[in-house]
């Protein structure tokens, strides 16, 4: 009995998950990840349907000035917590 207590503890407490589709069925996903890594994804795969669908000769479309903006202000965000942590006078 402990030592399926201390497994099932260890389990739920490193982050690890197992995954045993049944075999009769098809087509199973597992997706998963931390919250940066999901909206990554789904950047990705919305940028494929954005430039598809772009006139521009260039390629800028919606997805690429969103990516844009989303990455200055990443960098304003990191820049200020870098500031307000910084030893250096």
């Amino acid at each position: 009995m402990r030592a399926i207590l201390f497994l099932t503890l260890t389990v739920a407490t490193s982050g690890c998950m197992s995954f045993a589709p049944s075999p009769f069925q098809k087509g199973n996903v597992v997706l998963a990840g931390d919250a940066e890594g999901i909206e990554s994804l789904m950047d990705g795969l919305n940028g494929f349907v954005a430039n598809g669908h772009t006139q521009d000769s260039m390629g800028d479309s919606a997805h690429w000035k969103h990516r844009k903006e989303q990455e200055s202000q990443r960098t304003r965000r990191s820049g200020i917590f870098q500031k307000l942590t910084s030893t250096e006078k």
